[in-house]
């Protein structure tokens, strides 16, 4: 009677052990061929976030200022929200290839960038530029800005303001002069946005 209680705990031991490891191995193999090596470097010196959403995966990429980091996502399309020098733009990203991804100090493209399909400029992506705008709608006034980012921006009477912000089309509704107004600019190098009362 003692002997088969001393056997039957080592033998629900074993069994509840190998439940267990068979719990934590993963569902899903993955092949070296279905992976691939994107390398982000980070010459600025600030944090950047790469998020891709793929056909099977999502990651949230982070690189921290003057550091480099290699990931091996699935192979495949994704889509991709891009946030650096505090702004972020979104587009499709091949990752067929490998690829390097070097972004660059803010507000600038890299100077030595190799012209070749496998490297990626973080400076060209987000293509900032400086926009000032100057509030005379003659009170406080309150502008949302819809394009390659979105930003919300608020102005006194009478301000001039200048941003960064990533070049392109944007639609732009202005909340002042008593309601709201919708207009649309393009957002190009020293550009001035003067916000007035239609």
């Amino acid at each position: 009677m003692k002997i088969n209680r001393m056997i039957r705990k080592p033998i629900i031991l074993v069994v509840l052990l190998s439940t267990l490891l068979v719990a934590t191995l993963p569902q899903e193999v993955v092949f070296a061929e279905d992976v691939v090596r994107l390398t982000i470097i980070n010459y600025s010196d600030r944090d950047i976030w790469l998020k891709l959403e793929g056909p099977k995966s999502v990651y949230n990429l982070h690189v921290p200022p003057g550091e480099t980091r290699a990931y091996t996502p699935l192979r495949g399309e994704y889509y991709y929200i891009y946030y650096a020098c505090g702004t972020w733009v979104k587009g499709i990203l091949d990752l067929s290839s490998q690829k390097i991804f070097e972004v660059p100090n803010c507000g600038f493209e890299l100077e030595t960038h190799p012209d070749h399909p496998r490297y990626l400029d973080g400076g060209e992506i987000l293509k900032l530029v400086n926009v000032t705008f100057e509030n005379e709608t003659g009170a406080y006034a309150l502008a949302i800005l819809n394009g390659p980012s979105v930003f919300v921006f608020s102005f006194n009477d009478g301000q001039e303001r200048e941003f960064t912000i990533p070049k392109g089309d944007y639609s732009m509704t202005v909340y002042g002069c008593g309601g709201h107004y919708n207009t649309a600019f393009f957002a190009n190098f020293f550009n001035v946005k003067k916000l007035v009362c239609p």
